[in-house]
């Protein structure tokens, strides 16, 4: 019941003018944090959740494809220091950036295809300490990605996270990030975390997940609202 009443506030805004036959969204988030202290933004809830939302819409008359792309590759490279080092170390890297999505050189082409893939939006969140602690490197991997989904016709939207509970940063902080990138970039920002930071303490949960099942809701309703 909770739920729907948060489908409600943040619907008042929804489809005035009916969507097209079929929908077709792209989630793309990491399910890794480079840092512990931040605690990663997964988005398969939020996909799930906009599946659902999308698929009770009436004004939508054919399919609704909604899938999530978590980036979550890593592989081990021996790799040679300086100070005449002649030892390689056996080095395990981790994918955990939208930039490092778009220049890991493992299957890039199948990669960048994902996102050229015909999607009508492509959903783009990052590692919460690369938002925060890298914003400039955030900037250009949301920039790259979102220019690769733009040649499959696809709109680029950027989600506005928000740090978790445990987190030192501030939503205003990461609202600021969010659309600094997003002008920067021309792409649209979705603020869900100035809705879950507006949403009455009443009606937020507790969870060990980022976000939390009612913030993941709450993210799909403002992609929803949105669109």
């Amino acid at each position: 019941m909770q739920t729907r009443v948060i489908l409600l506030l943040m619907g008042m805004s929804v489809l005035i003018q009916p969507l097209k036959a079929d929908v077709r969204i792209l989630v793309v988030d990491s399910t890794n944090s480079f840092s512990a202290a931040e605690q990663a933004f997964s988005p398969r809830d939020i996909a799930t959740n906009l599946a659902c939302v999308l698929t009770g819409d009436a004004a939508i008359a054919g399919p609704v494809s909604v899938l999530c792309l978590s980036f979550n590759s890593n592989k081990v490279v021996d790799t040679l220091y300086g100070q005449g080092t002649v030892t390689p170390t056996a080095e395990n890297f981790h994918i955990y950036s939208l930039a490092q999505y778009f220049c890991w050189p493992d299957d890039r082409s199948n990669a960048l295809a994902r996102l050229r893939d015909g999607w009508d939006y492509v959903v783009l969140m990052d590692d919460p300490y690369i938002v925060s602690a890298l914003p400039g490197y955030h900037a250009q991997g949301a920039y790259d990605t979102g220019e690769e989904a733009r040649k499959g016709g696809s709109q680029p939207l950027l989600l506005m996270q928000w740090p978790s509970a445990s987190s030192a940063n501030t939503v205003a902080g990461f609202g600021e990030i969010a659309y600094r990138v997003g002008d920067g970039a021309g792409m649209p920002v979705i603020p869900a975390g100035f809705a879950w930071d507006n949403l009455s303490p009443a009606l937020k949960d507790i969870s060990g997940s980022h976000p939390t099942p009612r913030g993941a809701y709450m993210s799909a309703a403002c992609i929803y609202a949105h669109i």
